[in-house]
C-alpha cells in the first residue's frame, strides 16, 4: 500500500507540459537524429561501388554521422525526464500517438515528452552505422 501511495506521489510531480527547455532538447533530439540519419544514407549510397565515392567523402559523412550521434546525447542529457507523457515513466509503453504516422517517420513533438522508440530508432540506427564504411 506504501508502495502505490509513493508512486502517486511521483506521478503527482510530473508536469502536464513541456517546459521551454525540455521543448528545446526535445526538437534538437529530433534534429540530431534527422542529421544523424541523412548522413548514414549517404554512407549506405556510397557502399555501391558503382557511385565512386572518394575516401575524403566517406570519412566526412562518417564525421557527420557521429555529430548528430552526440548531439542527440547532448540534447538527451539536457532532457528533464519530468513530464507526465514521457515515455519513460509508463515502461515504454505510450498510448498517445504523434501525429498520424505509424512509427518511423513520427516526430516526438514540442508538446509531447520524448519516446523510447526514440531511443530505440537511434540504436537501430547506431547498429546499422558499423555494417558500412569505414567501420567494417
Amino acid at each position: 500500500m506504501a508502495v502505490m501511495f509513493t508512486a502517486c506521489e511521483k506521478e503527482s510531480d510530473l508536469s502536464d507540459e513541456l517546459s521551454a527547455e525540455d521543448k528545446i532538447a526535445v526538437e534538437g533530439m529530433e534534429e540530431a537524429l534527422h542529421t544523424a540519419e541523412a548522413y548514414q544514407d549517404s554512407l549506405v549510397w556510397c557502399d555501391d561501388p558503382a557511385n565512386n565515392c572518394d575516401t575524403a567523402f566517406v570519412q566526412y559523412c562518417d564525421s557527420l554521422f557521429h555529430f548528430g550521434d552526440a548531439e542527440y546525447e547532448r540534447h538527451h542529457d539536457n532532457y528533464s525526464h519530468n513530464n507526465r507523457e514521457d515515455d519513460h515513466h509508463h515502461s515504454g509503453t505510450n498510448n498517445h500517438h504523434h501525429g498520424s504516422g505509424g512509427g518511423h517517420d513520427e516526430d516526438e513533438g514540442d508538446d509531447h515528452g520524448h519516446s523510447i522508440e526514440s531511443h530505440n530508432e537511434m540504436n537501430e540506427l547506431r547498429a546499422v552505422h558499423l555494417q558500412y564504411p569505414p567501420h567494417r
